[in-house]
Parts: C-alpha cells; sequence; structure tokens
C-alpha cells in the first residue's frame, strides 16, 4: 500500500498526466506588447514552450532556447517560471494560448486568452479619483480609436 501511495504522489507532483488549467485573460493594443507570466511547481529545468491553440507541434510559437516568431519571446527564469512577451501586436493575434512544460509523460499546460484591440490603450491614475471605501487612487483605461 506504501507503493502506491507513493507511484501516486509522484504522479502528481511530476506532472505525469494532463494538467490544464483556466489561466488569464490578456488585453492589448494593435502595435503594443503584452507579456504573460507562467508559473509552474516542479518545473525549473523542465523545457518551457507558448503555443496557439490547438497546441499541436506546428503550432509552438517559442520555447526555451527557440523561436519561430521573432515577435515572441520566452524569457525561463529557471525556478519555475517564465515569461513571454508579445511585440507588435496585431488584431489577428486574438485568440487562445497555452503555457506548457514539458513533462515526464504528458505535459503541463495553463491558457491564456489574449483579446487585442484596435487602437492605442493608456493608462492613467488621475488625483481626483479615488475609491471611496479604500481611499485608493483608482486606474482608468481609455481606449482611443485609432
Amino acid at each position: 500500500m506504501k507503493f502506491f501511495y507513493a507511484v501516486s504522489c509522484w504522479i502528481c507532483l511530476s506532472g505525469f498526466g494532463s494538467s490544464a488549467t483556466h489561466g488569464t485573460s490578456i488585453k492589448g493594443s494593435e502595435g503594443g506588447q503584452v507579456t504573460v507570466t507562467c508559473i509552474y511547481s516542479w518545473a525549473s529545468s523542465n523545457r518551457k514552450y507558448f503555443c496557439r491553440d490547438p497546441c499541436a507541434y506546428s503550432d509552438v510559437l517559442v520555447s526555451s532556447g527557440w523561436s519561430s516568431n521573432k515577435r515572441f519571446r520566452l524569457k525561463d527564469f529557471g525556478n519555475g517560471m517564465f515569461t513571454v512577451t508579445i511585440t507588435d501586436l496585431k488584431e489577428s493575434d486574438s485568440g487562445i494560448y497555452w503555457c506548457g512544460v514539458e513533462r515526464v509523460g504528458l505535459d503541463t499546460y495553463e491558457e491564456v486568452n489574449l483579446r487585442v484591440s484596435k487602437g492605442r490603450s493608456f493608462t492613467s491614475a488621475p488625483d481626483d479619483i479615488t475609491d471611496s471605501f479604500t481611499g485608493n487612487t483608482k486606474l482608468i483605461e481609455v481606449l482611443l480609436k485609432g
């Protein structure tokens, strides 16, 4: 029984088996850039990658040490966390992407939903707009048609 328990724990911790989480929604503006942060346990030395849905081998846009597109950059921090920066955003970039970590068995994934809008987005925090409950300044996003 102890052996079965040990094997079950190893399977869960190693990522053996498919794991996909419903992750993050990110908004960007045409011509701008976004950075996606992906964090995984037990993945410090595993190969990381970023792909477009459905995330077949041919859908991988960038991985640790390799990129098929200069607009996509992956930075692996070596502690299970990595970031993917997408530059020169296009409206056609909108869609579902996946952060992935290569594992023994099946890889683990986190869903990223990217929405790119036309125009430019500015974020500002005017002094006169505060949250009446906390007193903190609110951030306001203004979308300008371009």
